[in-house]
């Protein structure tokens, strides 16, 4: 790439906030809990969530915040059973699942500060968040990156 990275990141975010353009993060990897335990998801689940994303109808469903991953996740999508959606209530062990929310957050946290710690703060802020309080987890809608 000819220019820094920050140029083409800022002219996306441009450009998804001048078409107001919805953002998503699909899943297509593991749930359930980690290898061993957890099963990876079902195609037919991810062609639905993405279909629902594609037609709009997922805006209709409500929303939680998950503050570790920054990110809000639908309680509900038309062809997703609701239990496989928030993935700390999919696990056999919510304290499984926070211990390996934590430890992947801690692991995004020590990477972006080795390879991308001259990014501005802003970005450092979107991404995961090793240090949430216990009580702030999955608490309503929130921010998902440049959902406004």
């Amino acid at each position: 790439m000819p220019l820094d990275p920050m140029v083409y990141a800022k002219m996306l975010g441009e450009r998804i906030a001048d078409g107001r353009t919805r953002v998503y993060l699909v899943n297509t990897g593991w749930i359930g809990g980690g290898y061993g335990v957890g099963h990876r998801i079902e195609l037919a689940y991810t062609r639905a969530l993405v279909a629902r994303a594609l037609d709009g109808t997922i805006e209709d469903s409500e929303f939680v915040h998950d503050d570790i991953f920054n990110v809000d996740i639908p309680t509900t999508c038309h062809g997703v059973p609701d239990g496989i959606l928030v993935p700390r209530q999919y696990w056999q062990s919510t304290a499984r699942y926070d211990e390996a929310a934590h430890n992947l957050a801690v692991m995004f946290e020590e990477n972006f500060e080795k390879k991308y710690s001259h990014l501005p703060e802003s970005v450092k802020a979107a991404g995961p968040h090793a240090q949430v309080p216990a009580d702030a987890r999955h608490r309503g809608r929130g921010l998902l990156g440049l959902r406004h």
